[in-house]
Parts: C-alpha cells; sequence; structure tokens
C-alpha cells in the first residue's frame, strides 16, 4: 500500500527522505448534526473518520447542486455550483462501501423515483407520439387525394403546418447518478439548460476507463460553464448551467497506476486541483470507537436532510423554477474567507517581486482554488442546515476541512513539501542553471548536466524530481530533446534568486 507523493507520477523510483503521514479528518469542524452521523458511522461501520466525513460531506452536494450556488466575493460576482469532487482513496476492506451505502440510500431513492418517472412519461409520450404520426400520415393522405384530382388542398396543408407545431415533446431524463459513462452520453445528459449530473462510484477503476476524455468537460462542470460537443456531421451539444458532481473511491493501488499513464494530464489541464483529496488506511482512530456517544437518530437526521432537500428539487421542478439561490459569505465570513485567500497566495505565489517562494508553490493547481474550495463546501452545509447565508462558524469549519485536502494533496504531489533533499538539491540546480544562462545558454541538454555537475546532481532520480520542482515553479520548461533525451529551457526571472521557506 503506498500513499502521497509515492503514487503520483513525478518519479520512476523510490524518493528518498519520503515518510508517508496519515492524519486524522478535522471531523469537529463539521456542522453539528452532519458530525455526530458521521461519527455514528465511523464508529458503526468501523470506518476510518476520513472516508465517514469525506462520504458524509459528498453525498450531500449530490443534491444541493440542484438547489444554490455559491457565490464568489469580488466585483464580478461570479457564482459556482454548491457541489465538491471528493477523491477516496483507501485499500480494499477498509470500508469505502459501507460507508457508501450507509449515507446514499436516500439519494438513490430519489434517483430510482426520477427513472420511474422518465419511464411513464416515455410511455406516454410514445403512445402520444404514435397518435401524432397516424394523425400527420392521414392529413397527407387525403392531400395528395385532392392535388391528384385537382381539388382545393391549401385548407390540409394548413392543417398539417398547425399540427406540426403540436408534435409531442420527448421526456427529458432526470437520473442523477452515473457510474460508467462515456463522453456522449455525459453531454447528452447534460445537454438543454440547467441539467444535474453525479459521478459517483466506489469502485473507480470503471471512471478511469473514460476519465481522460471526459475531465476537460468535467473541469467546465465544476466551473458551471457551458458545455459543448461538436459531433460528426454538424451537430452541436450544448450544455447551459450545468451541474455536476464527482464522488469516487478507489484502492490506492488502481489510482497510482492511473497516475503513471494520464497523471500528468491530469495536473496540467487542473483536473486534480479540482478534487479534494483523502487517503485513508484500515486504522480505524480508536478515540471514535471507545469515546464518542453516537446514536443511529443522527443517521436517520442525516436522511432527513436529504429528503427535505430532494423534496424542495421536485417543489422547484414541477413549478418550472429554474434559478438557484446564491449563497454569500456574511460580513464576518467574508473577512475570514478573504484572509485565508491571500494566505494561500502567498504560500503558493513564486513569481513577480515574491523573493521567496512559499511551501505551495507547486501545487498552485490546488492552491489558488482552495478559498473556493471552502465556499462550495460552506454552501453545501449553509444549504443543509436551511440558511441564507454563509456564517463565520460555517466558513471556519470549512476552511479547517479545505486545509486538510490541501494537505493531502501536498502528501501526493508535493516535491517541495514531502522531500526536503529534493528541494535543496532544486536549490543548488537553480544556482547552477542560472550560471548557464548568465554564459548565453538558453537551453541545455539534460544529458549536459549529467555528464558535468557535480555528484550529487548527477544522481538521476533526485536529478529528475528536481527538475520537475522547478518546472512546477515556472523556472525551466522541459522539452524533448534529441532521441528519447529531454532539453532544459531557460524560463527568465527578474533577477529573484531561488529560495524557499517553512
Amino acid at each position: 500500500m503506498s500513499f502521497g507523493f509515492n503514487g503520483g507520477w513525478h518519479h520512476k523510483a523510490a524518493l528518498p527522505d519520503f515518510t508517508p503521514i496519515l492524519r486524522s479528518f478535522p471531523i469537529e469542524a463539521l456542522p453539528p448534526a452532519l458530525r455526530e452521523a458521521a461519527l455514528y458511522v465511523a464508529k458503526s461501520k468501523r470506518i476510518n473518520t476520513i472516508i465517514a466525513g469525506m462520504t458524509a460531506n459528498g453525498v450531500l452536494g449530490l443534491l444541493t447542486q440542484n438547489l444554490a450556488r455559491f457565490k464568489m466575493p469580488g466585483e464580478k460576482a461570479e457564482t459556482r455550483p454548491a457541489s465538491v469532487y471528493s477523491h477516496v482513496i483507501a485499500p480494499s476492506t477498509a470500508g469505502k462501501t459501507r460507508a457508501l451505502k450507509a449515507f446514499i440510500p436516500v439519494v438513490e431513492a430519489y434517483d430510482q423515483a426520477m427513472i420511474a418517472l422518465h419511464e411513464h412519461a416515455v410511455h406516454q409520450f410514445n403512445l402520444a407520439h404514435g397518435d401524432w404520426v397516424d394523425d400527420r400520415k392521414g392529413l397527407q393522405r387525403e392531400k395528395r387525394k385532392l392535388r391528384a384530382n385537382n381539388k382545393p388542398w391549401q385548407h390540409l396543408q394548413a392543417a398539417l403546418d398547425e399540427l406540426g407545431g403540436k408534435e409531442p415533446v420527448a421526456p427529458v431524463e432526470a437520473r442523477l447518478l452515473v457510474s460508467d459513462i462515456t463522453t456522449r452520453r455525459f453531454i447528452d445528459q447534460l445537454k438543454g439548460s440547467g441539467r444535474s449530473i453525479a459521478l459517483v462510484s466506489d469502485e473507480a477503476d470503471i471512471v478511469y476507463e473514460n476519465l481522460p476524455r471526459l475531465c476537460r468537460h468535467l473541469n467546465r462542470g465544476f466551473d458551471g460553464s457551458h458545455i459543448t460537443l461538436d459531433r460528426a456531421g454538424g451537430e452541436s451539444v450544448i450544455g447551459h448551467d450545468p451541474r455536476v458532481s464527482v464522488f469516487l473511491m478507489v484502492q490506492n493501488e488502481i489510482i497510482d497506476d492511473f497516475e503513471r499513464t494520464h497523471g500528468m494530464k491530469m495536473r496540467s489541464i487542473g483536473f486534480w486541483g479540482r478534487n479534494l483529496f483523502g487517503t485513508a488506511g484500515k486504522v480505524v482512530d480508536d478515540r471514535y470507537l471507545a469515546d464518542v456517544l453516537v446514536s443511529s437518530q443522527a443517521l436517520d437526521a442525516y436522511h432527513d436532510t436529504l429528503r427535505r432537500m430532494a423534496v424542495e428539487i421536485d417543489r422547484r421542478r414541477s413549478q418550472g423554477i429554474t434559478a438557484l439561490d446564491e449563497i454569500e459569505l456574511d460580513d464576518e465570513a467574508l473577512k475570514y474567507w478573504l484572509d485565508f485567500e491571500q494566505e494561500i497566495f502567498r504560500r503558493a505565489n513564486s513569481e513577480g517581486d515574491i523573493r521567496e517562494a512559499g511551501d505551495l508553490a507547486d501545487v498552485s493547481d490546488f492552491a489558488f482554488r482552495a478559498a473556493e474550495h471552502a465556499g462550495r463546501l460552506a454552501t453545501i452545509w449553509t444549504v443543509a442546515l436551511g440558511e441564507k447565508r454563509i456564517s463565520l462558524e460555517t466558513i471556519q469549519g470549512a476552511i479547517e476541512v479545505i486545509r486538510f485536502h490541501l494537505a493531502e494533496f501536498q502528501d501526493r504531489y508535493s516535491l517541495f513539501n514531502m522531500v526536503p533533499t529534493v528541494v535543496l538539491q532544486a536549490y543548488d540546480l537553480d544556482k547552477y542553471l542560472r550560471r548557464l544562462w548568465s554564459r548565453g545558454h538558453r537551453s541545455v541538454p539534460k544529458g549536459f548536466i549529467e555528464r558535468n555537475a557535480k555528484d550529487d546532481l548527477r544522481d538521476i532520480p533526485n536529478l529528475d524530481a528536481a527538475l520537475e520542482l522547478l518546472r512546477l515553479m515556472s523556472r525551466v520548461q522541459l522539452l524533448p530533446g534529441q532521441g528519447r533525451g529531454q532539453r532544459i529551457v531557460h524560463v527568465p526571472q527578474p533577477g529573484i534568486p531561488f529560495r524557499f521557506s517553512r
């Protein structure tokens, strides 16, 4: 079983000084009702609190995405769907399926009801459309007879035109939960305006088969942007105001294999940065088995909250209400959120007049979205609590949870954070390269460093990792070189030395 950066795509061999970190999920930060339900599942099912807490949050988002959006602070007043993309990583028998079955039954029942309604509507449509086709054929037949006999037929053409405007419209499937899905099926599900979809699976290897083709559309769904697909023959399918949730559970080995093939793409286009990762082991925190009093009523209350949201979604659909509630931060929560955003920006930015690279410099794909992640999670909680604005207490709890996911993301992907020897080597390598740049070089073959640099820079596994760290910090580019080699290309920096801080 592997955790953290060893599961990433960056390296070809185990890096030195790497120690996996297993941390506790900040379950105390959840709203009381949600926390009690998660603790009950963790204790009664003997499940790690990372799995229980993330599942409780993720399942709520499957329904809140159809009720509200998070109103981002700022002049643009952008909004984001009240949903999250979650990745629970845990070995087999850790309790992933048990957790999902504990939290999701209400959503599954709602989805089955929507499927049944759709099947009934399709049956009614087929009957009505069959009658419409028969009427149309009858008018066309009468029209042909009149024209053949040179008799007036214009009144039949008018009747045909009127009938054409009364063609029954095929019902739109309102199914929510999907697991094994193709790009075409995904787009068809979101065709139109305000459609929703939830990609949910406790065996994510099924989803991974199509994920490389889906991820760009999932990115736009995460942002709430319109999604388009141009098909052969000139047909274009457009989904406006899409509402997309992702909740995947996967074994460590499976995601590690996927990373080796597709990890670079997943990060470079920003898909992994839109996901909340949590890595859990089989070990259960004894505090939640011995010291915490829990009751099944807490889980019942959680299910009642989901039922209340499902009823509200049905009410809005039946009344033709398409607008979503816009949930914003109250004054105290706004100040706290802005402070968190500025803190993250300082820790992630390594350009311009920033004299020290922060500890988030090589995970900026997640870090620059951390404040948005917190706002979206707080919006989910606010809707579940039946409130209209995000309170200070709610945003504080959401930020605490996002700090956990940020640390988890660092564990998986941050050389800067997890492997101090690589950071030190990157520092030396940056100085070495700057000497080459000062002599007029704009690029050098990687083999040049392997042949000419001092011994500690010629160590191939560490050199690869140090170069990758400099690339993530936008100090060099790595381009294909002669044969199977690489060229290290200079990215100009305005006289700023490489420094790092912890």
